[in-house]
């Protein structure tokens, strides 16, 4: 069986940073020797719109600016893959990394200087339907006088091993990241989105 990297995809947007050696680390440990073909394009991975922001309040009723304990914002992912192989050169799976990009601000009401979130991370099939979906908190600490920081999720990324059957390749998949949120957060952000009317 044979492996061919499919360098990292995607943008860094946040800050120009880099992050293509990380994960080219754990996905281009293969030769490129004899191949006269690239392999067939990843996986497209995304975040997902309803879920990319996320607006944490103090404890109570207040939604007031005044209330707001942090702010999340998911702008981007990194990410690269690389297909296995059989001897007949036909893809039989794909290993996807993926690392988030997360803006924290720290809000007015923040006093211990840390903001906590959960993500996930979807796998949508062929079809459409979800194969499988896993859940991945982020705490950081706001430093010194600092109010805002990038945090990367790269220690280690989201690796996700998707078998293919016959006929399919990495393009039929998407992953999905996105912050867990409840019910009235996505309301809020479809609002702030201008989805909904009121």
């Amino acid at each position: 069986m044979n492996a061919r990297p499919h360098h990292p995809l995607g943008r860094l947007a946040v800050l120009g940073l880099a992050l293509a050696p990380v994960l080219a680390s754990g996905l281009a440990g293969c030769s490129w020797f004899g191949e006269d073909k690239p392999p067939p394009p990843c996986p497209t991975v995304s975040v997902l719109g309803d879920a990319a922001q996320l607006v944490r309040y103090r404890p109570g009723p207040g939604r007031d600016i005044t209330d707001i304990d942090f702010e999340a914002s998911m702008g981007d992912v990194r990410s690269g893959c690389e297909y296995r192989m059989n001897d007949a050169d036909e893809p039989t799976g794909v290993t996807v990394q993926a690392a988030a990009v997360t803006a924290f601000n720290r809000g007015a009401a923040n006093r211990d200087r840390q903001a906590a979130v959960t993500y996930f991370v979807a796998l949508v099939g062929p079809d459409d339907a979800i194969v499988r979906k896993s859940e991945f908190p982020i705490q950081v600490a706001f430093p010194g006088n600092r109010t805002s920081l990038v945090h990367i999720e790269s220690d280690p990324p989201v690796t996700l091993d998707i078998p293919l059957p016959k006929g399919r390749q990495g393009q039929d998949y998407k992953v999905y990241l996105g912050f867990k949120l409840t019910p009235e957060e996505v309301e809020e952000n479809r609002q702030r989105r201008g989805l909904i009317r009121r």
